[in-house]
């Protein structure tokens, strides 16, 4: 009876979910076989029949002989649509529907006549030829006979029927009755529950469930897909071009062609071609006409059946391992198709051609030795990552062969030694990730991703020691080490000014960047996921890229110096300055608890700050030092992050001066417990916690999982989301995001920043048209730049 309510928009939840499941059958690929035919159904490839049943009871309708209720449950009756059989007519179920529709039984919730209903149907008319047997529950009230299910679910066990359960709830947001709904029905449903079941509004279930039942890359559609014996997943036979997610195995399908641009596999243009004439002029996309199908289909490339024709075609190579003819690897004419190419592909910025990196290619140390030439096997850092084959470059030019050594393709990595005539690799160029390179040498080196392949280089300060460091006008020694000067170096009004880099904000020399800020406390929230792992743009691990623009970020903010321990407290109240905290999130799957929870899903350092917010370099720098060696790798689970955050910036251990709390979400993928986070989300809002969410794609073109992200994160943020929301290629996050934090101009600057309380003179470029820059003291409009500038009189130093 309580699905007679309002279910989101519509009005009646019956209603809605009955037309829901009009909708899903008129697409599925039903067998078209009557209900007559009965377990005689003929062995098909991928035809669908569905039955339907409603449950629902009186409790004091009981059988005295079982305890059971009795008439809990119906089906058609025997002149009505399929007469409460397996269909695979579609007329026979739309009759079905529309019948449920004018019997709805509008009473309590009881399922076990239902289940055992379901049973019978399976049993008379289901015949055992390895097809698929599926029980969909779909409740959103507490199953109120749960404790006498045990037979049932054992007599559907027996069947070899899977039992999916969806909760459905009326809103987003969870009910106490919603989580009862759920806590009942998990226990009905196939091992493991969490794997089989799902909590959804009304409006999720068709994205979330019905459309996707058959791709074996969704939740449910890996139990229901035939993946052994049977096609899905191989790349041959009727598996949709959609499903296939690497590129070789979607190429090598007849109807199916890889999009380097989407990264995702889709039907050839070739079908679109109805004449022969037509299909054989689209030579672009290698279309052939088939006189027996008398259609266009797509040639198979590299279709070779020996290595001697194989070696013929310039297109392709012979696969030794394989023993088999494939298409050369890193055909791409752009940067970012290279870098994204699964096949070890590497894009050459100096002749702008992509090329395969044979040492990345090799995993054993024979393997690599078998190139010696041109690899070399390293164990220098196989504690963290293992051996790597690495590039032996500079050791091809002869001795003394200057020319060779400075050669365009050589002097990115070579120097040239005059005292002995060798070309030796420059400092820090042998590592190959971000992680070591940050991590060689006390830090000496640095990831540089303004070239490709982005590379590891000595930092510009390193070379200097503690008694030549300031001697260098851009370094300075700072913790210990020779680094780039930082405006907070400079303490002097003019000095300060008179450097365009730098803002002179209450009294401190902040970075330009900088200068609008307002006091405030940020907890990084970074995902630690597997998919982090990836090459990201340029950076060959994401995970490791976004911690060293972590470690760029708190760099350049206005700091103050407090430590963790400052707590409550924090001894310099500097307005515009910044504390920040550091929790990683992550958690593996296969650890969710009844509740729903994954322990151990968040982390921070037990060093540091110790998980506290700090205003103090070093103490971050050991924090992040801490999440960089200690990656999750494994899935997407946010709550005890959020929980963290909300813990952090709330409290009685909370200082209470008016400064901005934001919780800064990095995510590069799907949020796997969305449904679980209004507990911590009721808390920071609470607390007047703005919620910042970014989508940190590894390239400029949006691929599914990129929006699949997006549709878990948009949704939580603050409001407004356009405000506190971005999904952004990662080599444009410290330009976009980073370098515009207070910028008032911006989307984040436009709530963070408080015009009213901020100094009248701001960075320049911080203003948006002439009028506004010239009411500054500090600017002036420059014409001829078409830009707010800093004044000359600036540079004047003394009356």
């Amino acid at each position: 009876g309580s699905m007679n309510q309002a279910f989101g928009r519509h009005p009646h939840g019956f209603y809605a979910m009955m037309e829901m499941v009009r909708d899903w059958v008129k697409t599925l690929p039903l067998s078209g076989e009557l209900s007559s035919v009965g377990s005689n159904s003929a062995p098909s490839t991928g035809g669908v029949r569905l039955g339907l049943v409603q449950f629902s009871g009186e409790p004091n309708s009981v059988n005295p002989a079982t305890g059971g209720v009795v008439n809990s449950a119906q089906r058609t009756p025997p002149a009505v649509g399929s007469g409460g059989r397996l269909s695979g007519d579609l007329s026979q179920l739309e009759g079905d529907i529309t019948w449920h529709e004018g019997n709805y039984m509008a009473q309590l919730t009881f399922i076990e006549e239902g289940l055992n209903m379901a049973a019978d149907m399976l049993t008379n008319d289901s015949p055992l030829d390895g097809r698929r047997r599926i029980v969909i529950i779909i409740t959103d009230g507490v199953l109120m006979d749960g404790d006498r299910l045990t037979a049932a679910r054992a007599k559907l066990q027996q069947l070899q029927v899977i039992t999916f359960g969806i909760a459905v709830r009326r809103f987003n947001a969870h009910s106490a009755a919603d989580d009862a709904a759920e806590a009942a029905l998990k226990p009905v449903v196939s091992e493991k529950a969490d794997d089989h079941f799902m909590s959804l509004t009304m409006d999720e279930i068709p994205t979330e469930v019905l459309t996707g039942l058959c791709d074996p890359s969704s939740r449910w559609g890996r139990f229901v897909s035939a993946t052994n014996g049977g096609s899905a997943g191989t790349g041959d036979g009727p598996v949709p071009c959609v499903q296939l997610d690497e590129k070789l195995v979607c190429n090598r399908n007849g109807g199916c062609v890889w999009s380097d641009t989407t990264l995702s596999c889709g039907a050839t243009p070739c079908y679109d071609h109805c004449e022969e004439a037509e299909c054989t002029a689209d030579v672009d996309n290698h279309c052939v006409y088939n006189a027996g199908t008398q259609g266009c289909e797509k040639e198979t490339p590299c279709s070779h059946d020996t290595a001697p024709a194989c070696a013929r075609d310039a297109e392709c190579m012979w696969d030794n391992g394989n023993n088999t003819c494939v298409e050369k690897p890193c055909k791409h004419g752009d940067e970012e198709p290279c870098l994204l190419d699964p096949t070890s592909c590497v894009w050459d910025s100096v002749v702008g051609v992509c090329t395969l990196e044979p040492c990345k290619t090799q995993r054993t140390e024979v393997g690599c030795k078998d190139l010696a030439e041109t690899c070399t096997w390293d164990t220098s850092d196989a504690n963290r990552i293992g051996a790597v084959c690495k590039p032996r470059r500079c050791v091809s030019c002869p001795a003394g062969n200057q020319t060779c050594c400075e050669a365009a393709e050589n002097k990115v990595w070579c120097d040239f030694e005059k005292d002995t005539g060798a070309c030796v690799e420059k400092p820090c160029v042998g590592y190959v990730d971000e992680l070591s390179c940050s991590s060689a040498t006390e830090s000496q080196c640095e990831w540089d991703p303004t070239t490709s392949p982005g590379m590891c280089k000595e930092k510009y300060c390193a070379k200097y020691n503690e008694t030549t460091c300031d001697l260098e006008p851009a370094c300075t020694w700072d913790f210990g080490t020779c680094g780039t000067k930082r405006c907070e170096d400079v303490h002097e009004h003019c000095a300060c000014t008179t450097d365009p880099g730098c803002f002179w904000h209450d009294g401190t020399c902040v970075d330009v960047h900088y200068g609008a800020c307002p006091t405030m406390d940020i907890v990084v929230l970074l995902d630690g996921s597997g998919v982090m792992t990836q090459p990201f743009g340029r950076h060959p691990n994401g995970y490791f890229a976004l911690i060293e623009m972590l470690k760029d970020w708190v760099y350049l903010l206005p700091l103050p110096g407090d430590v963790g321990a400052a707590g409550k407290d924090p001894t310099q109240y500097a307005r515009g300055s910044a504390r920040v905290a550091v929790v990683q999130f992550g958690g593996d799957e296969r650890l969710v608890d009844a509740s729903g929870k994954v322990p151990g899903s968040a982390l921070v350092s037990p060093d540091g700050a110790k998980g506290r917010l700090s205003g103090y370099v070093p103490e971050l720098r050991q924090d992040l030092s801490f999440q960089e060696h200690t990656h999750m790798a494994k899935d997407t689970f946010l709550f005890d992050a959020l929980e963290m955050a909300a813990g952090l910036l709330s409290g009685p251990a909370y200082p209470i001066d008016g400064r901005k709390k934001i919780a800064l979400v990095l995510l590069g993928s799907p949020v796997m417990d969305e449904s679980m986070l209004a507990g911590p989300l009721g808390k920071m809002k609470a607390a007047d916690v703005h919620l910042v969410g970014i989508v940190v794609r590894r390239s400029s073109s949006h691929v599914t999982l990129d929006n699949d992200a997006e549709a878990s994160l948009q949704p939580i943020v603050t409001e407004p989301k356009a405000a506190h929301f971005v999904n952004i290629a990662i080599d444009d996050l410290k330009v976009e995001v980073f370098d515009k934090w207070c910028n008032p101009s911006t989307r984040w600057g436009s709530w963070l920043v408080d015009l009213k309380t901020t100094d009248s003179h701001l960075p320049c470029s911080f203003h948006g048209g002439s009028a506004e820059c010239n009411r500054d003291s500090g600017c002036m409009w420059d014409e001829g730049l078409v830009a707010c500038t800093v004044t000359p009189c600036l540079q004047y130093c003394s009356k």
